[in-house]
């Protein structure tokens, strides 16, 4: 049985990959066998398999994904991510926390780890709404500025 995932980014296919599976295999097995081929991380790509916008369980066999359909979609989004004085564009996928911006940042902008526990996302500015590590990151055209700053007082509005 033939399974291909398509990448996913600004609504076009960027990237796709087929394999022969087995009935039996589960969406996850296959998604790490593709993965390298995708050029993708494992577990970016295993946040985010959908079928018709639908996310799969990883744990679903290729024989369920086969009666939605014969392409499995990995979802990505732009977030364009800010720190001090620096900046970096990244792809994330759709179905990721915030919380996988929040660890990205810290890493990228070389923060250690105990200053990072004390900052937090913000939307569009660094004054902006705070974006709860715990949200779904969600799908959304173009690049979504996102700043990681300390927390302080959010502005009256």
């Amino acid at each position: 049985m033939k399974l291909e995932i398509e990448v996913v980014e600004e609504g076009s296919v960027v990237r796709a990959a087929t394999t022969d599976a087995q009935p039996h295999e589960t969406v996850e097995a296959v998604a790490r066998r593709l993965a390298p081929e995708l050029a993708v991380d494992v577990e970016e790509l295993l946040a985010d398999l959908a079928v018709d916008d639908e996310i799969l369980k990883l744990d679903a066999t290729v024989s369920d994904v086969l009666k939605q359909g014969p392409k499995i979609r990995h979802r990505r989004v732009c977030v364009d991510l800010h720190f001090e004085s620096e900046s970096i564009k990244h792809m994330f996928a759709a179905n990721n926390r915030w919380a996988a911006v929040h660890r990205f940042g810290c890493k990228h902008f070389n923060v250690a780890s105990d200053a990072c526990a004390n900052l937090e996302l913000h939307e569009s500015s660094p004054t902006g709404s705070a974006l709860n590590d715990q949200g779904r990151i969600g799908l959304f055209t173009g690049c979504k500025t996102v700043w990681l700053v300390k927390p302080g007082a959010e502005p009256n509005g």
